[in-house]
């Protein structure tokens, strides 16, 4: 009994996990993934991250960009539709993006020589 009740918590976690997928280089990096936000801080990024989540209802993401140098692009998208939102900087922005159903969604970061960081937060609009 004791062997099946350690085997439920670990299926529970699996299900609240962003997947990551990261093609580039990255210097002097500091990644941080929990199971309502992604972030990283980096001295030079060049490539392309994708990021996919799950969201219940009534959510919005809030999206810090922090430009020292370089360009970087982000789209957020539910997965397998087109783009709901997608910028393309060279200087710092934050936004807040209303997710528009509950599901699941992608996140793409596209950099280019970039030396900054970015933060991106899932939350509840209202209680959890």
């Amino acid at each position: 009994m004791k062997k099946f009740l350690a085997i439920i918590p670990g299926a529970i976690l699996l299900t609240s996990c962003v997947s990551q997928h990261f093609n580039g280089f990255r210097t002097g990096a500091i990644t941080n993934n929990t199971d309502h936000s992604v972030s990283s801080e980096y001295s030079l990024c060049r490539g392309v991250a994708t990021y996919s989540f799950s969201v219940r209802e009534n959510r919005f993401i809030n999206c810090v960009i922090k430009t020292k140098a370089g360009e970087i692009n982000f789209s957020i998208s539910p997965i397998g539709e087109d783009s709901i939102f997608a910028r393309s900087l060279t200087e710092d922005g934050e936004y807040n993006v209303d997710l528009p159903k509950a599901g699941k969604y992608k996140i793409v970061v596209n950099t280019n020589s970039h030396s900054g960081s970015y933060y991106f937060n899932w939350g509840n609009v209202g209680n959890n």
